[in-house]
């Protein structure tokens, strides 16, 4: 069994994206094709893909592929494509290689991962090193930068940073006054964003009468029902 069957993100969850129209008979005519250049001509497949792809555009497919191959759980097929996707320099797959590098034990890697997706405006990338100077984990302790990180991230309107923020809030945490009016709204504005940890937690806020509201088995049960739905279709994807 692969050891990243179940992979789950820190504690406090941080848990822890059209057919082509068919050929009418009005489109009679076709413009004559351009002639290919000789370096076209003799090109292999593999390097005409590279002449009409940017290196984003082939990280972004690559980002996209292993992501689908993580979904699945296919970690052996996925890491070598999530690799080359961050090492192109696209933000998003430095964050996701990061956390792949992270829960393989690799820490002082995926930190470097971590740092130069964050930099480069990946919120993933961003919260994750927030979890670490908020709990003094790989990185020395730093609540207030850590807070500053997660509220760029909120203010990006990135969901896992406001179900990070609602819980704390929750509980009253890492100095921040315990809060459930402001904690309800966090997670409640993160789940329209249709964040699963978000959903989930509504769903037991809901079904226990947590947070000061009272029991309501309906809303309960809608949270559950369209966390399971996102679930299906996300994977085991952060």
């Amino acid at each position: 069994m692969s050891p990243y069957r179940h992979i789950a993100l820190p504690r406090l969850l941080w848990l822890l994206s059209a057919l082509p129209l068919a050929p009418t008979a009005m489109a009679q005519a076709t413009p004559e094709a351009p002639a290919l250049l000789e370096s076209e001509k003799t090109a292999q497949p593999e390097e005409k893909a590279q002449l009409q792809e940017t290196d984003m555009e082939k990280a972004a497919r690559l980002l996209q592929e292993g992501r689908q191959m993580y979904a699945q759980d296919n970690m052996f097929e996925a890491m070598p494509l999530l690799q080359e996707a961050a090492e192109l320099g696209l933000p998003e797959a430095q964050g996701f290689w990061g956390f792949v590098l992270q829960k393989g034990g690799t820490t002082d890697a995926a930190l470097e991962m971590y740092r130069k997706g964050a930099d480069g405006g990946d919120a993933f990338a961003k919260l994750q090193l927030a979890g670490f100077l908020l709990r003094g984990d790989f990185l020395p302790k730093d609540v207030e930068q850590g807070f500053a990180m997660v509220n760029e991230c909120i203010a990006k309107e990135y969901a896992p940073a406001m179900v990070v923020l609602g819980n704390i809030q929750a509980e009253g945490q890492f100095g921040i006054a315990k809060d459930e009016v402001k904690a309800l709204e966090l997670l409640e504005r993160a789940a329209e964003l249709n964040d699963i940890n978000a959903l989930t937690r509504l769903h037991l806020i809901y079904r226990d009468g947590l947070l000061g509201q009272a029991a309501d088995p309906v809303k309960a049960a809608a949270y559950a029902e369209k966390s399971s739905q996102l679930q299906a279709i996300k994977g085991n994807s952060p």
